[in-house]
């Protein structure tokens, strides 16, 4: 099964099933915004300053990780910075963090992708993978001794992340106030337009109509899902990382002549493994904090 089919179909079917319920419309005569409410403003950049640094710094990371790539870095950022937040019931509903947070994962990924592909030759997502033949076809082999043998073409390359950086904050906050008006001026066609283009888009995938029936399948699972507040991460995040588990614990073991044991006699699996209990037992201390205070006030 296809994680676009998926992600396409929880995602974008289901915004088109919650906002036909909701019926959604807008004024267009109220549909004239301020340029200067377009953009934040410095107290609300400071108040996620930390947020954003923590995720960039998580997105950097797994964007080191081969194969993880900018989409499960921002389910993770997002979840992380839920369960740290003091108030997780705004999630999904305008908190800043959880857009700032992934978002900040997500382009800290780029330059973290860049790590594996250049020392050792390894894609760390899909545009690196691409980026990967196109050195090949111009006769490069990226590894360690690109370092040394072409080492102009790696810090032509940051070079030009650098003035990749600058030129599309000149160009995306040039096109803010454009975008704003437009998806203000066409909200209430969105709905069509957003179904047309989820179906033609599945469909020409594959050009099968079995990906548009499964597409819309999830997008009832996941309007299912939102109407009674379950998050759509973890299914997303199911559909991407079953197979790649499913591959390495199979190699693992193969690998192994102690069974499970090489997962925790191995330091960094190891460490990966109290990283993630750590994660799965925040939610859980939280709660018991929060209890032991609220016995404290009673008595």
């Amino acid at each position: 099964m296809d994680f676009v089919v998926v992600a396409v179909g929880a995602f974008g079917l289901s915004e088109v099933f919650i906002r036909l319920e909701k019926k959604l419309s807008i004024d267009n005569k109220n549909s004239n915004v301020a340029l200067r409410d377009l953009f934040p403003k410095f107290s609300e950049i400071m108040k996620d300053f930390w947020t954003i640094t923590r995720s960039s710094l998580i997105g950097f990371l797994f964007g080191a990780l081969p194969g993880a790539g900018a989409t499960i870095t921002t389910f993770i950022v997002y979840d992380i910075e839920k369960k740290l937040s003091k108030k997780p019931e705004e999630f999904g509903k305008g908190a800043t963090k959880g857009l700032s947070g992934p978002e900040a994962a997500s382009n800290a990924t780029v330059g973290g992708a860049l790590i594996p592909l250049f020392s050792l030759g390894i894609p760390g997502s899909g545009t690196t993978a691409i980026l990967l033949g196109a050195l090949m076809m111009l006769g490069l082999q990226p590894g360690p001794r690109m370092f040394q043998e072409s080492g102009e073409i790696i810090w032509a390359t940051i070079a030009g992340l650098f003035l990749a950086n600058i030129l599309l904050l000149i160009v995306n906050t040039a096109f803010v106030p454009l975008l704003a008006t437009m998806i203000r001026k066409i909200n209430t066609y969105l709905n069509p337009i957003i179904a047309v283009l989820c179906i033609i888009g599945i469909y020409m995938l594959n050009n099968s109509l079995l990906d548009v029936g499964l597409m819309i399948f999830f997008g009832l699972l996941g309007y299912i899902l939102r109407k009674y507040n379950f998050p759509l991460a973890p299914l997303v995040l199911a559909v991407i990382l079953a197979p790649m588990l499913e591959e390495n614990f199979t190699q693992s073991l193969l690998m192994s002549s102690e069974g499970l044991n090489i997962f925790v006699t191995r330091p960094i699996s190891l460490i990966f493994l109290l990283m993630s209990a750590t994660i799965l037992l925040i939610p859980l201390i939280k709660v018991l904090m929060k209890r032991k205070k609220i016995r404290g006030l009673d008595m």
